[in-house]
């Protein structure tokens, strides 16, 4: 029995030597590459203005200025706007000495637009192929304003700044609701 152990145990040293090589595990990796291009699904709008400035604005003179979005894409819209207005020189503050505006801003068809904080929305969720109604009719240069006043050679700028926005998104990222928007 003596001479029987060690063989037994090189044996089992031999089996625990094969079957561990023979274990070998086989392993292989690959990488797919997966492209999502992301379009905008067919979302455009176009804004328009008519408007010819004026080079000799003379007070009480009315100058004709239309503002308007048109939805050239397939994905329904809403639409908001804001405005600033600018002197030149920079020191002049845009309101004669009884504090009424140099230059009177004529809103169109106020029943179309909303105002809310700094924005006018349109009233209703811009549909592919439609377009707004103006949001500005024109803007008069004020017919009390004195011919000699500091305004005379002064510069009158008007930024219209208009946003559009897809309607799913409206409430989310503007907090816009069907009350200001139909169509929501």
């Amino acid at each position: 029995m003596k001479g029987k152990k060690p063989l037994i145990a090189l044996v089992a040293l031999l089996f625990v030597g094969v079957v561990g090589v023979t274990f070998a595990y086989f392993t292989e990796t690959e990488t797919f590459q997966n492209i999502f291009k992301i379009t905008d699904g067919g979302y455009g709008t176009d804004i328009y203005e008519e408007f010819e400035s004026p080079t000799d604005w003379l007070p009480g003179q009315e100058i004709s200025k239309k503002v308007y979005v048109n939805n050239t894409g397939d994905i329904p819209v809403v639409v908001r706007v804001s405005y600033d207005e600018a002197w030149e020189p920079t020191t002049l503050t845009g309101k004669m000495a009884d504090g009424s505006s140099v230059a009177i801003i004529k809103f169109a068809n106020s029943s179309d637009w909303t105002k809310s904080g700094n924005y006018y929305y349109y009233n209703k969720v811009l549909a592919k192929g439609a377009k707004t109604s103006t949001f500005i009719e024109s803007v008069t240069l004020n017919p009390e304003l004195d011919l000699e006043s500091d305004y005379i050679g002064a510069s009158y700028k008007l930024n219209i700044h208009v946003e559009t926005i897809q309607a799913d998104g409206a409430t989310d990222e503007w907090g816009v609701t069907s009350s200001t928007v139909s169509g929501l």
